[in-house]
């Protein structure tokens, strides 16, 4: 029996070798559609401004690889931007959108009382080994920032959204676990910044 025992450990070992040289001799790239099923409440009051979103098209066509342990590469496309102007547009039945090509510069919004701008703050992909299991984890913060036509700082705030799958194996299925790790991971963040946004009432500030 002990021989026995011996023989299964020592294939189990020689199989989970042939995964990591599998696995590190080629990369699965994950392309994340912007198709998200974000859940919003419902019934809930729209805000009785015309809003700016004002989009930088840096957040767009991200590459991120994931660290320490290679061999997945996710692309964001337009996913964030996408759902960003979706989310904004349930906020209030006026929304012009904008989208800047250079970072740090104005949007050219006009004729709107408020102007709201996302920034990603931080994104990461980690591949750990955990036993003889690998675990995927996402997580994405994005700050909100809102002002009005002068330029005030009406409300502020960072909302980070986090997603973990396991166990991950690239060779069957890693690239469709890497699109749901990733899609649960925003559409979570993108539900906690509309709840955080449209709870606040920061809006009494602006309105004349």
């Amino acid at each position: 029996m002990a021989i026995i025992r011996m023989r299964i450990s020592i294939a189990r070992l020689l199989f989970l070798v042939f995964l990591a040289a599998m696995t590190s001799a080629c990369t699965i790239h994950a392309n994340i559609p912007n198709n998200y099923d974000v859940t919003y409440p419902k019934d809930t009051e729209k805000i009785p401004l015309r809003i700016g979103l004002c989009l930088d098209s840096s957040i767009d066509n991200i590459d991120l690889p994931s660290t320490p342990r290679g061999g997945l590469v996710v692309h964001m496309n337009d996913s964030l931007t996408r759902n960003a102007e979706l989310m904004v547009k349930r906020m209030s039945n006026i929304v012009i959108v904008d989208k800047r090509n250079v970072t740090n510069m104005p949007c050219d919004l006009k004729s709107v009382d408020v102007i709201i701008t996302p920034v990603v703050t931080s994104m990461r992909l980690h591949l750990l080994q955990e036993n003889f299991n690998q675990v995927l984890d996402f997580m994405i913060s994005i700050k909100w920032s809102v002002v009005d036509s002068g330029g005030k700082t009406l409300y502020v705030n960072t909302f980070i959204g986090q997603h973990s799958c396991e166990p991950y194996r690239p060779l069957f299925g890693g690239k469709e676990m890497a699109k749901e790790c990733v899609q649960r991971a925003v559409e979570g963040h993108f539900r906690k910044a509309y709840e955080g946004i449209m709870t606040t009432k920061w809006w009494s500030q602006a309105i004349k």
